[in-house]
């Protein structure tokens, strides 16, 4: 817009900023130029000094305080003395021209304002979308159902949210400016240096447990850091989040007691159920050798359950299966073990230690672990078939006695081969070759 009440030279400026490609609209009064500003969009204004109604300083005053936005080119005569050039830049022109300047000049001052406020409009665009992403992120934290809080390199908290302050049952502003060891004093050494080795390698860490122990009662916590890279990828500060995990962690302390107190009540009842069997056969006319392997039998079970227990009854190590088997049976230095780690599921965990009790009763009895010289070896690995892992295992005696395949098949051989066999839902081989017993066992790996 060109602001000139002198036609003649309102009309020379116009042309040659239509010349030089831009579309330009014109008034001659301060009011006017007011109006159309206030309801029109508008980059520029090429403004005269000297009005019939308003100073242009005055009006260039308004403009800047009404639209910002608007560039002012301020211009006047060469008789006005120079005292209106600063009168004019304090009043927010952007730049000022003395006339008669020549349309060169005016287009080169235009363009180089013109440049000046697309950059300008930019960083507004940019600073804008900044101040929502900082609004966005600031709504985040406070919001956040987890605490979070931000240190920098001395340790010490810049931002944090009242979820975090919470874990410490204080406002989150009392923090701003605190050390971690003021906020975490129990915690000090541990939580300095998980911030150390974040700022120096620059990794997150994830699953810090800690622990705060009081009269109230314990509280546990799930933490974190991971860095905070500023616009040159430095690390500025380390973020903490937290979870308050106090709640999970007594229900899983009350899930392990109930556990033991259960494996205790199990292991009793296996306890009485065998005085009761001793008590019903006493004197009676049962073979006592019966009613030892129903006992060994038991006691084999609650080694089991032992071994289940420490593992919350998810699951149970094969190699700890094998080496209670042979505890039991006071042969554990008569036995060679080799195979990967394994933990098995607890159905195939019982089938699997009470078949190893089979082996080992009747490798005591009759096959290699009977003679001084025997020994049991005991490998398994995983092998694939049509693609689903499969255990496999396998029993060798070897240094015992002469091997006679049995005449009749007992109760131990038939928990082998059928029993076992099903709740493994696999197959089982036995094999009674004259230098020692061979067991085969094949089951998939995911059995329940």
């Amino acid at each position: 817009m060109v602001v000139d009440d002198v036609a003649e030279a309102r009309y020379a400026k116009v042309r040659a900023l239509q010349k030089a490609g831009w579309s330009v609209s014109e008034t001659s009064s301060g009011e006017e130029t007011l109006a159309f500003v206030a309801s029109r969009p508008t980059d520029l204004v090429v403004l005269d000094t000297m009005l019939p109604d308003i100073l242009g300083t005055e009006v260039c005053r308004e403009i800047k305080r009404s639209r910002p936005d608007i560039m002012v080119l301020q211009t006047s005569a060469t008789f006005i003395g120079p005292d209106a050039k600063v009168t004019a830049l304090d009043a927010g022109a952007d730049a000022y021209l003395v006339e008669p300047a020549e349309a060169p000049v005016l287009v080169a001052t235009v363009r180089a304002l013109l440049r000046a406020k697309s950059a300008e409009d930019q960083l507004r665009v940019a600073n804008e979308r900044l101040l929502a992403r900082t609004l966005e992120l600031e709504a985040l934290l406070c919001s956040a159902p987890i605490g979070l809080a931000f240190f920098d390199k001395a340790g010490r908290c810049t931002r944090i949210n009242d979820e975090f302050a919470g874990v410490i049952a204080l406002k989150a502003k009392g923090h701003i400016g605190h050390t971690i060891r003021e906020i975490f004093p129990n915690n000090a050494s541990s939580l300095e240096n998980s911030l150390g080795e974040v700022f120096s390698k620059g990794a997150s860490l994830r699953h810090v447990e800690l622990s705060e122990h009081s009269s109230a009662g314990d509280r546990h916590w799930l933490a974190g850091f991971f860095p905070v890279r500023d616009a040159s990828n430095d690390i500025a500060a380390v973020g903490c989040w937290a979870l308050d995990i106090s709640d999970r962690k007594r229900a899983e302390e009350h899930k392990e007691l109930l556990i033991h107190e259960l494996d205790h009540r199990v292991k009793n009842t296996l306890t009485i159920v065998q005085s009761i069997a001793s008590q019903t056969f006493r004197g009676a006319q049962v073979d006592q050798k019966k009613v030892d392997d129903f006992a060994s039998r038991l006691c084999a079970l609650s080694e089991t359950h032992d071994v289940l227990t420490r593992g919350s009854w998810r699951a149970a190590d094969l190699r700890e299966l094998v080496v209670k088997a042979a505890q039991i049976h006071g042969a554990a230095d008569r036995f060679s073990l080799e195979g990967p780690d394994l933990q098995l599921k607890p159905k195939a965990a019982l089938a699997l230690a009470m078949g190893l009790h089979e082996l080992c009763t009747n490798a005591l009895k009759y096959g290699a672990l009977s003679s001084s010289e025997g020994q049991v070896n005991i490998c398994w690995s995983i092998e694939r078939e049509n693609g689903l892992p499969r255990l496999s295992l396998i029993w060798k005696e070897t240094g015992g006695p002469l091997v006679e395949p049995p005449a009749h098949r007992g109760f131990g051989s038939k928990l082998l081969e059928r029993s076992l066999a099903s709740d493994l839902k696999g197959t089982i081989s036995l094999d009674f070759s004259s230098d020692g017993v061979t067991c085969a066992i094949s089951a998939p790996v995911d059995f329940e």
